[in-house]
């Protein structure tokens, strides 16, 4: 392959540089609207453009993955805290209703044994 280009590059080279300005004078002729150079232009740098946008929007998702990859962690940070406190507060109301339990308990031991004789509490500070 190398060695075809050696020797016929320059060929090549003039080949598409004739078919680049065969596109644009039949672009000029269409069109009437533009010139040649701008029509040979547009049609030289067209696939440039194509690559380097297909590039860019490449870039803008990758982009766009990372920013919604950071936002997820936060949000599931966010969401570990508040696991974290839905399960203290589970944990609290379990020993509140175990203590209110034991509670009644003691509030039934007044009425099961009415011979007692039970004093309220006072606060010592």
């Amino acid at each position: 392959m190398r060695e075809y280009l050696r020797k016929n590059g320059i060929r090549i080279a003039i080949i598409v540089l004739a078919v680049a300005l065969l596109v644009g004078v039949g672009q000029a002729a269409r069109a009437g609207k533009s010139g040649f150079v701008q029509n040979t232009t547009n049609v030289l740098t067209g696939p440039v453009r194509k690559v380097l946008s297909s590039t860019v929007n490449w870039f803008d998702t990758i982009y766009g993955y990372l920013y919604q990859y950071d936002s997820l962690l936060a949000e599931n940070e966010s969401l570990r805290s508040q696991l974290a406190d839905a399960q203290q507060s589970a944990r609290d109301g379990i020993e509140a209703s175990e203590e209110n339990q034991r509670l009644r308990e003691l509030l039934y031991l007044r009425e099961k044994h009415t011979d007692y004789i039970l004093e309220s509490a006072k606060l010592v500070l």
